[in-house]
């Protein structure tokens, strides 16, 4: 519908910018004509978003987010300009103009507006029937069941429906419907000219459009049957690849949090949010369309998929992968452990893990190499190579070249294979495929590297000892400042307990090393220590202390690291919280050391 001029402005001089805004946002100061507010579609403690009624403006100077009363409806309810205007039309009691309509254009209204009419009020009828019938009571038992309580099933306007074959049908044709309207609804089948309902004796989820309007519905059969989920046909008014279910109620959150958490089923959306975790969504029985991954796009930064992970599922996330690479949607992969849905995942472990699962969610090529790997026997040099030939295109397609060097040594650690090896491979590729991505010369690898600072660390551990062995002024503060769990070796540790319990021998003679009891190589090696002509560095604190203590944190880091991996990976979301727990301890200590 496209609107005159004067119409519009009738519209916005009916709808003054501050109250419009003050609707949705609570104004915190007000400093001459200017109101002040956080910022409605970012996240923020100070205001930073002002709103000029002069000026008839809004504008944030953070996110930078600016316009008039339209823009801001169409911002903040996700609609395009002609919504923006029948939505402030409605709220100012302005009627639309009927003359902007051609004769066709005014039945298709009149039909849509039956259309909303009808299932809205279904929506009332079979919510109704769950709560206020005894032939509810076998639905409400269900939700209960399913772990839902009174909030969620009102929020959502869950239902029942009557298991006789025309009830619905024959109430709303005694309230005025047609029987037109009850097929062009989806509400009804019709059989030998006789109509029925389409759900009967199922549980009723009710779909939304964006603006909130009931639109269709789902029902899940809670007797043996199939299918098991029944959906409402398209029509008019619905069409499912354009939509998300549970978007009205997530959208908000999702804004708030930049994260829109993408889920297979009506019960994984209502379950997840009866938790209190709202920005949670998913596609309507169909494959994920271009248009519902735009409505993401234009609300959120990124989607975390969390489907099931038996095949559908991968399969599933697989076209959800390349329907968002082609629409520019950025998505993450979120694996819940053992075949669990996210319904049962949260009622089971709860928010908390919830959302350590959706941090942790894993970029896409992450994801491709983690399921490639477990496709194959990278024990062997077979699955390698399988590996190699399926995750490098991957990797060479993507334009960031520090992204394509972390992946690189990624893809190298993960197989255990030389870095330099994967690089050549990878580069090798790019030149056969006229691929335009630089790949960066192997480096020192990661074996040389640990292998030189384990000498540097060797060399100063020595240090420390022929320091405290040859009488350094500041000997006592050293012995006080190292344990002997700083050392990384157990010639060390073997040396710094016999220093710190026995003391400085008054003298160093030749047989020391066999008095401490030594092996013959640790004996040898204390006699290369002792026979250095140089003398040690001093300046404890920074020379020994700080680097030894913060070399042995930075070991125990990476091994809780490793042991928090292996914990998610096998599922064990405790052990999982507690070794990341212990991981920012140490993390905390080691910002102390360096």
């Amino acid at each position: 519908m496209r609107f005159g001029k004067e119409f519009i402005e009738q519209v916005r001089n009916g709808n003054p910018i501050a109250d419009v805004v003050g609707g949705y946002v609570t104004f915190q100061k007000k400093q001459g004509n200017k109101y002040w507010a956080c910022c409605p579609f970012h996240d923020e403690k100070t205001p930073s978003f002002t709103v000029s009624p002069d000026r008839g403006l809004f504008y944030c100077f953070g996110c930078h987010e600016g316009g008039d009363v339209f823009g801001f409806i169409q911002k903040y309810e996700n609609c395009g300009f002609t919504e923006a205007v029948e939505k402030l039309a409605q709220r100012a009691g302005i009627t639309l103009p009927e003359t902007e309509m051609g004769p066709e254009e005014r039945k298709r209204e009149a039909r849509r507006k039956r259309l909303y009419e009808i299932c809205d009020l279904a929506a009332s009828y079979y919510h109704n029937c769950l709560l206020k019938t005894r032939m509810g009571a076998v639905g409400l038992r269900y939700w209960h069941e399913r772990g839902l309580q009174e909030p969620a099933i009102i929020a959502f306007r869950l239902g029942y429906a009557p298991p006789e074959w025309d009830r619905l049908c024959r109430d709303f044709l005694a309230r005025g419907f047609t029987r037109r309207e009850l097929l062009a609804s989806g509400l009804a089948n019709e059989k030998n000219g006789k109509l029925y309902d389409r759900f009967r004796g199922r549980c009723i989820f009710p779909i939304r459009d964006t603006r909130g309007r009931t639109v269709a519905f789902g029902g899940r059969i809670l007797t043996a049957g199939e299918p098991k989920y029944l959906n409402s046909p398209e029509t008019e008014i619905f069409h499912k690849g354009s939509l998300l279910y549970g978007w009205e109620r997530a959208l908000q959150a999702i804004r708030k949090e930049e994260i829109a958490v993408l889920v297979e089923g009506y019960m994984d959306v209502v379950g997840v949010h009866n938790q209190g975790v709202k920005n949670v969504v998913a596609s309507l029985g169909t494959a994920f369309t271009a248009e519902q991954a735009q409505l993401l796009r234009r609300s959120a930064k990124e989607a975390v998929i969390a489907y099931d992970m038996d095949r559908a599922g991968r399969e599933a996330t697989d076209r959800v992968i390349e329907i968002a690479r082609k629409t520019g949607l950025r998505v993450r992969i979120a694996t819940l452990p053992n075949g669990k849905d996210p319904d049962e995942y949260i009622r089971t472990h709860g928010a908390k893990a919830w959302e350590d699962r959706i941090r942790a969610a894993q970029d896409v090529l992450t994801y491709r190499l983690e399921q490639t790997i477990r496709a194959n026997d990278t024990t062997t040099a077979e699955g390698k190579s399988a590996v190699l030939r399926e995750v490098l295109p991957l990797v060479l397609a993507v334009e960031n070249a520090v992204a394509v060097d972390s992946y690189l040594k990624t893809i190298a650690k993960r197989l255990r294979l030389d870095e330099g090896l994967v690089r050549s491979e990878a580069a090798r590729r790019a030149q056969r495929e006229r691929r335009d991505v630089y790949i960066a010369p192997a480096r020192q690898t990661a074996e040389e590297k640990e292998d030189g600072e384990e000498r540097r660390r060797r060399r100063t551990e020595e240090e420390a000892i022929r320091y405290v062995l040859t009488g350094g002024p500041e000997r006592d503060e050293l012995l006080a400042g190292l344990a002997p769990e700083d050392f990384g070796d157990d010639f060390g540790q073997t040396l710094w307990t016999q220093l710190q319990t026995a003391g400085v021998p008054a003298e160093i003679t030749p047989d020391l090393g066999r008095a401490w009891g030594l092996a013959a190589a640790d004996q040898a090696r204390l006699a290369g220590l002792l026979l250095r002509s140089e003398a040690p560095p001093g300046q404890v604190r920074e020379t020994y202390i700080k680097p030894l203590r913060h070399a042995r944190l930075q070991h125990t880091y990476d091994t809780l690291r490793e042991e928090a991996v292996a914990a998610h990976a096998r599922g064990d979301d405790a052990g999982y919280r507690e070794a990341m727990t212990r991981v920012m301890a140490v993390l905390t200590e080691m910002k102390q050391w360096t």
